[in-house]
């Protein structure tokens, strides 16, 4: 049981209980306030009027804990299990009391006699699991943890410490399995999804059990997974499987006969109609070079199926499943995977003879097989909804084609129609009509949005107090955050930032803000078609919030001030934008973790590689060819390189504002801010500064975070968030 006091806790006997029950209730408000000397106090008054009143025995027992008195904590608590020895959460109080003082011996059994009286009791099971292993009782500690593994399957944090169990006992395949169940509950936690990594990487695997792949095949299913988050997992999978390599040994071969042959005879048909395979290429992107070696390979071969002299049966026929799962992987990354030149020629041929050829077709006529392949083929070149009037694919009977040409166009036509629709109501921040590119317009090749996502995590409601508190321990919590809030994401690129948070505050209100308007119109979809109606989106950047009147309790900034010419003059209009004691979450770009950026723009420039299309794949191809040991290869790590405009960002921003921990401390106190902490999602962060500092009382000293980066200079690189430090400031009231 934690040393939270809940409302819940049983008093002594009905009748006192029912008489002292406000009185209780208003000590435990106290308690959870943090008020130890009040909670003291009243609950010595309750038990002045009731001697034998358990609950209050058990709360001054917690009192005396949390101050560090454990001697009066075990007297207290010893006096509530008296009273009532059947109450299995006054025996984990005590054994919480006996492990923090080192007892462990006595704390085991106090955790037993709790699970005596109840079975189920989950804190129990968890905590004499992990202590009893650490004092070597392994089978009582692994037969805990998995009783309490049952209880919770639900909990990613009770089926890690079952991993980690089943590991130190050579358990790999159950350990795996629990591990694969953690990160699947929760992607987006670094630590579930390294302890997988880890142990797949480094267990005794001939192959991978088959239950993982059902795991992970059921999750990419499952809505309310973050399903982007689940590519580094299914990838690690697919990377140990023969098939895989004998595919990327094939595709590594640039002229691809061997491949041919291979694909011709049906070597790798279990490849194309994988389930994985084909989730991960329509559900996220897949940032992992291999993986992008394969499918560049892949594509090509499609394509050059329709020249003479053609297969049998082509590709596109055979597999086309398959091939309109590699188009909608395509157009996700923004089209950017290299090219040979060849393929820039015959890619073109055959998106000029199917825009002819469907162009020439009767409003009322069905477009047939044929069509529909080089329809299928271009698009995995070019958006179709470039290639065909929506119009055409949209009055037809969608609703009777196959699932997977369904998703095509709603992907490729039916989106990109309503966005490009939804474009000419877009307001600038000052509310003027926002300015349409008019590729968007005219049916070019439109400004895609970037990042593409489709599936968001499952959220609760939540304050931003409560978000506070679990991401920044110890912080003052100002009192507007324990309710709803108005909301400021700049930089909000296809909102999916802000159509979180909205879900998380359902009664505040969010407005995103992003200098493109093709991602604001993405986003805005996003919002209607999910039902999400407390979210606007406005196109502007930071410069335009100077002029803005609005205030904000919270605004984030993930890369916005970082990406700006000034950025202390950027934090000065943010930090002007919050109200009093208002809260600034933002990103600021690490000096030493984006050293690969660095590198990787020398060897660009080196080159002469310009900021246009043809620059953007040969920089990217540059960077992929470049030597095993060149310091810039560490930039293909970063998801963002693995799509059009993030690998622009990377590798040509023309504006870019890089950090150290001391100038970090610097700037923000010249903007006026003060450091709360660093968001961290992976805790071997945390570890690596308690090793450092063992003795630390909080994680907001950036001195000590100074001596943390030089000691690890990736610290704050991960593939989400690469080279950026995420942090919590406030705007103190003068």
């Amino acid at each position: 049981m934690s040393d939270q006091p809940t409302s819940d806790a049983p008093g002594g006997n009905s009748d006192a209980a029912t008489g002292s029950e406000t009185a209780m209730q208003a000590a435990l408000d106290h308690h959870r306030q943090g008020d130890l000397v009040g909670a003291k106090t009243a609950y010595e008054a309750i038990l002045e009027a009731e001697p034998d009143n358990a609950q209050a025995w058990q709360m001054l027992g917690l009192v005396a804990h949390q101050t560090g008195d454990a001697a009066t904590a075990l007297e207290k608590l010893g006096h509530a299990a008296s009273l009532r020895p059947d109450n299995p959460d006054i025996h984990v109080n005590i054994a919480e009391v006996l492990r923090a003082e080192g007892n462990a011996e006595e704390a085991i059994g106090a955790y037993r006699r709790a699970i005596a009286i109840d079975p189920n009791a989950q804190e129990a099971l968890t905590n004499l699991g992990l202590l009893a292993l650490e004092n070597q009782y392994i089978g009582e500690g692994v037969e805990a943890l998995r009783r309490s593994a049952i209880l919770q399957p639900d909990n990613p944090a009770v089926q890690t410490n079952l991993g980690l169990a089943l590991r130190e006992v050579g358990d790999f395949d159950n350990c795996l399995v629990a591990f694969a169940r953690a990160l699947i509950i929760a992607p987006e936690q670094i630590a579930f999804r390294q302890h997988f990594l880890d142990t797949l990487e480094g267990g005794p695997f001939i192959k991978v059990p088959d239950g993982i792949r059902r795991l992970l095949e059921d999750a990419l299913l499952t809505e309310g997974l973050h399903h982007q988050s689940l590519v580094p997992a299914c990838v690690a999978v697919l990377k140990r499987e023969e098939v895989f390599q004998g595919l990327l040994a094939l595709a590594e071969d640039p002229y691809l006969n061997g491949l041919s042959a291979a694909l011709e005879g049906g070597q790798f048909d279990t490849f194309f109609t994988d389930f994985m395979v084909r989730g991960l290429m329509t559900r996220t992107v897949v940032g992992d070079p291999d993986f992008e070696t394969i499918l560049t390979a892949l594509r090509r071969l499609v394509l050059q199926e329709g020249v003479p002299p053609q297969a049998s049966v082509p590709m596109v026929q055979r597999h086309p499943q398959f091939v309109t799962a590699l188009a909608m992987q395509a157009y996700a990354t923004g089209y950017a995977w290299p090219m040979v030149p060849k393929e820039g020629t015959l890619s073109g041929i055959l998106v000029r003879d199917t825009v002819k050829l469907l162009a020439g077709l009767d409003d009322q006529a069905d477009i047939d097989a044929s069509a529909w392949s080089g329809l299928m083929v271009s698009s995995c070149y070019r958006s179709m909804s470039t290639l065909v009037a929506a119009e055409k694919l949209l009055s037809g009977d969608v609703a009777g084609m196959p699932s997977f040409i369904v998703n095509l166009i709603r992907q490729q036509v039916a989106e990109p129609a309503l966005e490009k629709e939804m474009a000419t109501s877009i307001e600038t921040l000052s509310g003027q009509p926002a300015p349409v590119p008019d590729n968007l317009l005219a049916g070019e090749q439109p400004l895609l949005p970037s990042p593409v996502w489709s599936t968001l995590p499952a959220r609760q409601e939540m304050t931003l107090g409560d978000i506070m508190r679990s991401q920044i321990p110890g912080a003052d919590v100002p009192r507007f955050a324990e309710g709803p809030i108005n909301a400021l994401v700049v930089g909000c690129r296809t909102g999916e930032a802000v159509i979180d948070l909205a879900i998380q505050h359902p009664e505040s209100r969010i407005m995103g803000v992003d200098g493109n308007t093709a991602n604001v119109a993405y986003a805005w979809r996003q919002a209607m078609q999910r039902g999400i109606g407390n979210t606007r989106f406005v196109v502007g950047d930071i410069a335009d919030l100077a002029t803005h009147d609005q205030k904000y309790h919270l605004i984030g900034a993930p890369d916005a001030v970082s990406q700006s010419a000034d950025a202390l003059k950027s934090l000065h209009i943010l930090a002007g934008l919050l109200e009093d004691d208002g809260i600034l979450k933002i990103g600021m770009y690490s000096a030493s973790g984006r050293a690969a950026v660095k590198a990787a723009r020398e060897a660009v420039a080196e080159n002469g590689l310009k900021n246009d299309e043809e620059g953007l794949l040969a920089a990217r191809k540059l960077i992929r060819e470049l030597d095993a040991g060149h310091a810039a290869r560490d930039i293909m790590t970063a998801n963002a390189f693995y799509t059009r405009e993030g690998c622009r960002e990377l590798l040509f921003a023309e504006q870019e504002s890089l950090f150290s921990v001391p100038a970090l401390a610097a700037t923000l106190a010249q903007a006026g801010l003060t450091f709360l902490g660093f968001q961290i999602s992976d805790p071997v962060l945390v570890g690596h500064y308690l090793e450092l500092f063992p003795d630390a009382q909080n994680l907001s000293d950036l001195d000590k975070w100074q001596k943390v980066e030089s000691e690890y200079p990736d610290a704050f690189s991960s593939p989400e968030s690469y080279g950026t430090y995420r942090l919590w400031c406030q705007k103190k009231q003068a």
